[in-house]
């Protein structure tokens, strides 16, 4: 998924990433945690899509 952004959202990405991993961090304490062993994930890339806009309405 990362591979697939363009490099300007990369600092973006980093960012989300972070505060999502301290958001986890907060609430379920590190020993409570199921350790999942790494494993290799086969895929391919398809072609970007473009989602539309999102319009919030009050």
């Amino acid at each position: 998924m990362i591979k697939a952004l363009p490099e300007a959202a990369l600092e973006e990405t980093v960012e989300e990433l972070e505060s999502i991993s301290r958001f986890y961090a907060n609430r379920f304490p590190q020993s409570s945690l199921p350790v999942i062993p790494a494993s290799t994930i086969k895929g391919k890339l398809k072609q970007v899509q473009v989602r539309p806009t999102i319009t919030l309405e009050s």
